[in-house]
């Protein structure tokens, strides 16, 4: 085993040398994960509460409503018709939706005296009560100075009065649960599916090499068996992605605050990806070929597994076409482990189907690459 750790050591320290390596495998996925982390989740109104508008009155009273709404510092109104306003609801695109019913215009007409109360509806996620509460309070204090404006603040006098000018009806609507808290638990994933492609590329590209210079067949007539050689550079590569995963993750933790629902089933998922990886490496290091064709080769096969498995676009924003297509990249089911210990609230059965896909993948991987160096009469 001493002489197996050694071989590791060797091939890690060969990679960590080169600093082009390093750039490809770490700088450049963090740097993915800040911009596009950044872009997505760019908000000019953060502090503002988003709301969705949906005026069925139609009229100059529910225009003047909304145009107080919008005047204000703490709110940003979109107005969108009933079925995208639910559907932005439930997808966290807007707290909560605003539904100005039909005849909110006589009611605020006939206010103080009329017998009708026009109604607005107010529907949110049901956790986010505070919010239902506020835009309750917002709501009337805006009817009240529509009012105010249409009356231009003289007192009727009477004492026969409605004082509720609107009735507002708060409602819940079921969030998707398939949706990330942020941006960030989007693109983390992202950069960590990069990072390890690189190190697919790097590696598989190092592996032919060695081939080529006969560096193996050296290592072959030493007390060190070839056995011993493959397994090394299984587990070589497999602490490579380990590492570098690892500290993606950390750094997303510590400056993105990553809000990681699950440690062990994020274990889970970086350990079957360095496995599944491990083998992909085996498999194409293994090829025939100048090491500069493979190398060429490998990266070729990466940027398609990135762009089928949600390197490049996340997965819940795939037509459904690309998201049958997504099927065929071992990226997909890596990111989608990953992504259910951060925020798709997998449980384990929900996380063994990746798991398995990772380990098979992984597994005909490394019986690939064993094949191809018993063909070479390595092994």
């Amino acid at each position: 085993m001493h002489k197996v750790v050694q071989l590791i050591k060797k091939d890690l320290l060969l990679l960590w040398r080169e600093p082009a390596n390093l750039v490809l495998i770490l700088l450049i996925p963090l740097l993915m994960a800040t911009i596009f982390g950044g872009i997505y989740g760019n908000d000019s109104h953060k502090s503002k509460v988003t709301l969705a508008v949906v005026d069925e009155d139609g009229s100059a009273e529910s225009a003047a409503f909304v145009s107080l709404l919008a005047a204000r510092p703490d709110l940003h109104i979109s107005q969108l018709n009933l079925e995208a306003a639910r559907q932005s609801t439930r997808l966290g695109q807007h707290v909560a939706y605003m539904q100005i019913e039909t005849g909110f215009a006589t009611g605020i007409q006939q206010f103080p005296f009329g017998q009708q109360t026009p109604v607005i509806r107010l529907v949110a996620d049901p956790k986010r009560q505070a919010i239902t509460g506020y835009m309750t309070g917002v709501t009337m204090q805006t009817v009240m100075q529509l009012i105010e404006n249409r009356l231009g603040g003289a007192s009727t006098g009477s004492t026969n009065m409605n004082l509720q000018p609107v009735s507002v009806k708060a409602e819940n609507i079921e969030v998707s649960p398939a949706m990330p808290l942020n941006a960030f638990s989007v693109t983390v994933p992202q950069a960590v599916l990069w990072s390890i492609l690189a190190s697919v590329a790097i590696m598989s590209a190092g592996l032919a090499t060695e081939r080529s210079q006969q560096i193996m067949l050296r290592l072959k007539v030493t007390a060190v068996s070839m056995q011993m050689i493959v397994l090394s550079k299984i587990l070589s590569c497999m602490t490579m992605i380990l590492m570098s995963t690892t500290l993606l993750f950390l750094f997303g933790t510590v400056t993105f605050d990553l809000n990681i629902q699950s440690l062990s089933m994020l274990s889970l998922a970086i350990w079957c990806s360095a496995f599944c990886f491990a083998g992909i490496i085996m498999a194409l290091g293994t090829l025939g070929g100048s090491p500069g064709a493979i190398s060429g080769a490998v990266w070729t096969v990466m940027i398609i597994f990135a762009m089928l498995g949600g390197g490049m676009v996340p997965q819940f924003m795939m037509p459904e076409w690309l998201a049958i297509a997504s099927h065929l990249s071992p990226g997909k089911w890596a990111i989608q482990l990953m992504e259910g210990a951060i925020w798709r609230d997998y449980s384990w059965q929900d996380a063994l189907l990746p798991a398995l896909i990772l380990v098979i993948l992984g597994t005909l991987g490394c019986a690939a690459g064993i094949r191809n160096l018993r063909n070479e009469r390595y092994l």
